[in-house]
């Protein structure tokens, strides 16, 4: 994102990002990251489709390096987060992120779109995430949950 900022040709950067998540493989909903009724950190007050056109996820506009960092970061975190014995902030869901790059054409009123998608996959710590310690703080109904994720 960094680099097509600097491009001459580069008429407008535009940045998407949308979080797949669910407690079952049979209900995933989506979660468009620059919704504000998504950047609360209690998950049953986000706000999940199970459904979403690429063409109506919110799109912020980028300007520079500094602002593309800045609002990756906000939008990852409104995405799911939650505990486990290795990692106090582990990632529960799939993120994208769409970059929208429109170009200057060859003619005078002629944009060329291109689309960049970058992808943050939720990793899976398996049964080695909860050790003794976790096991210990956490209830058998959080330890069930955690094991469904």
């Amino acid at each position: 994102l960094a680099y097509m900022c600097k491009q001459p040709n580069v008429s407008k950067l535009e940045l998407s990002a949308v979080e797949a998540f669910g407690h079952h493989v049979a209900k995933i909903y989506l979660f468009d990251l620059f919704d504000p009724l998504n950047q609360v950190p209690e998950w049953d007050k986000k706000h999940g489709l199970t459904t979403i056109d690429p063409k109506k996820a919110t799109r912020v506009e980028i300007s520079d390096a500094n602002d593309a960092h800045d609002r990756i970061i906000f939008a990852h975190a409104g995405s799911h987060f939650a505990p486990t014995g290795k990692n106090p902030e582990s990632s529960r869901g799939h993120v994208t992120f769409v970059a929208t790059v429109h170009r200057d054409g060859a003619g005078a009123h002629e944009t060329n779109t291109s689309y960049f998608c970058m992808v943050d996959c939720a990793g899976s710590e398996g049964e080695t995430a909860f050790t003794q310690e976790f096991r210990a703080r956490v209830t058998p109904q959080v330890l069930l949950c955690r094991r469904l994720e």
